[in-house]
């Protein structure tokens, strides 16, 4: 389990209306998950304006305090980082701009202005585009969750 905001995060923090992504693989319609998302947008691509992210793409340079994206179309985006900025890595504990390097898979979410995205979050280890994750390159499963697990 990952969630930003929780230190030791586990199934009891999949509550009733928390938003989940979840990475695993599928058999009719369970999954056998290997790493649950918890805390990002309610649907594939929302959390920035219109409900897509800001920017997708492969990290081409970092710096102090931006880095430059490579989209899937080849455009490169300039995303400045603030000391607001949070960062979602599901296999960093306490991810930072360092976790954003070279060849990392971001998603970032924010406000755009030209090729600039201002980012208040960067989603750092998703797959190359958008859907891309599980074993034919989609999440197993992205939602909220209703009730309680089983």
């Amino acid at each position: 389990y990952r969630d930003p905001k929780v230190t030791s995060p586990s199934l009891a923090d999949v509550t009733p209306g928390a938003h989940v992504a979840v990475l695993g693989t599928t058999s009719s319609s369970t999954v056998t998950a290997t790493t649950v998302l918890v805390g990002l947008p309610p649907r594939p691509g929302a959390g920035g304006p219109h409900g897509r992210p800001a920017a997708v793409g492969t990290v081409k340079s970092a710096g102090a305090s931006s880095f430059v994206l490579t989209t899937r179309s080849g455009t490169e985006v300039t995303v400045d980082v603030t000391a607001q900025t949070t960062y979602r890595d599901p296999k960093v504990t306490s991810p930072s701009l360092a976790d954003v390097t070279p060849g990392a898979h971001v998603a970032v979410l924010g406000t755009t202005s030209s090729s600039t995205v201002t980012a208040t979050t960067v989603l750092v280890g998703l797959p190359p585009h958008p859907g891309a994750g599980g074993p034919h390159g989609r999440p197993a499963a992205v939602g909220t969750a209703p009730g309680t697990a089983a």
